[in-house]
């Protein structure tokens, strides 16, 4: 088996699909994998090695969690190995599944938000692109698929997704999803850029704009500074700073002649604006201010009270409650809604949850007390900013 090959082409599926891809050998024994996504608990990410017993060239498996996983039987001039890819999903978890999922496996009450942030990691793909998945398998680990429909029954038949073939909207990981590129940006420009934001909002479908895998890599490097740069400066960056930062590591990207080095890169120039942006912002408050604030923005979906904040801080609640007052303007209780309100704001625009699973997740006690809170700091209902 030529080990190599194999892991360059497991690479370039990740990078350009963006789905964990893993391989296992012929004996089924694990070998390496791409794109892989930590779950909180076992019974999440498995899947069932009966399925390496399929003789078909493509199997489609689901567990029990709404999972989906795609094994790919290999045998050609480069040896004989599986590729699995998964896990990945047809829709997003609803609030009702997430509640099955956690009563089935015995999740306490209190650990849901770790479920719903898992499920929030794994990425969906639409089901009629499906065929197109088997596609590229196909074409990049070189398999005749002239032999995709005597081998895979159990996909949709192959007229009715053919029809949609060379439409780009419907195969969804050439393009970048320009709803999540937002919602990566108001995080960001609001401070909220902590490593695990960014492990959660950079799960972005990577567009293909080369046909060669490391130019189109560096190009959509260089594109993605370009925007950084001028969204730094709309909020509140310098001008002679933020293209100081770029160009910096703009020349560095030129440079790079592997795609390991332009990531790493990217994630360096990710951290050194996160960087630059929070110390803009903290030259507006005091250092115990500033923590209250991060603990906050960081905990909106938990349950905390003053004296937990605080606790954090280290300060006394009154004194902390009058010093916040002082420098921010406005009291921490209105503070902390203001906060949830723009959160909320963020999931109607970007998000398929429902009022009940935005009121649950900012850890509002009822769906209409939601309703109530988001009326008071924006003027209208959540349903009525929809649909403006």
């Amino acid at each position: 088996m030529n080990k190599n090959w194999l892991f360059d082409k497991i690479t370039a599926y990740n990078l350009i699909t963006d789905l964990p891809i893993k391989a296992y050998d012929k004996n089924r024994d694990f070998l390496f994998e791409q794109g892989k996504i930590e779950s909180p608990y076992d019974f999440l990410g498995d899947f069932d090695t009966s399925i390496f017993s399929v003789k078909k060239l493509y199997k489609n498996y689901n567990n029990q969690n709404n999972e989906y996983f795609i094994l790919v039987n290999i045998d050609n001039r480069y040896g004989k190995f599986y590729i699995l890819v998964g896990p990945f999903m047809y829709h997003s978890v609803t609030y009702n599944e997430l509640m099955e999922i956690a009563k089935a496996n015995h999740i306490p009450s209190d650990n849901i938000h770790i479920l719903r942030k898992y499920f929030s990691s794994v990425k969906t793909v639409k089901h009629n692109s499906l065929m197109h998945h088997y596609q590229y398998l196909a074409q990049l680990f070189e398999i005749d698929d002239s032999i995709l429909d005597d081998n895979s029954t159990d996909l949709y038949e192959r007229k009715a997704v053919e029809k949609n073939k060379l439409e780009y909207r419907e195969i969804d990981f050439f393009h970048h999803n320009y709803l999540i590129e937002n919602m990566f940006f108001h995080h960001f420009f609001n401070g909220r850029l902590t490593k695990t934001n960014i492990d959660d909002l950079t799960n972005v479908e990577p567009g293909l704009i080369a046909d060669d895998y490391l130019k189109s890599t560096k190009n959509l490097g260089i594109v993605s500074l370009a925007l950084i740069e001028r969204y730094a400066i709309e909020h509140g960056m310098d001008a002679h700073i933020s293209f100081t930062i770029g160009d910096a590591f703009l020349r560095r990207l030129d440079k790079a002649n592997n795609i390991s080095d332009i990531r790493v890169l990217l994630w360096l120039a990710l951290e050194e604006y996160s960087k630059t942006m929070k110390e803009n912002n903290r030259k507006r408050y005091s250092k115990k201010i500033n923590d209250a604030k991060n603990f906050i923005d960081h905990n909106l979906s938990m349950d905390f009270t003053l004296q937990d904040i605080a606790d954090f801080v280290k300060m006394n609640p009154s004194y902390l409650s009058r010093l916040f007052k002082k420098e921010v303007g406005v009291n921490i209780s209105d503070y902390i809604l203001n906060e949830k309100i723009i959160e909320a704001k963020i999931m109607l625009d970007y998000s398929n949850y429902s009022l009940l699973e935005i009121s649950d997740i900012l850890n509002f006690s009822s769906k209409s007390y939601f309703i109530k809170c988001f009326k008071k700091v924006e003027g209208i209902t959540p349903g009525e900013y929809k649909n403006k």
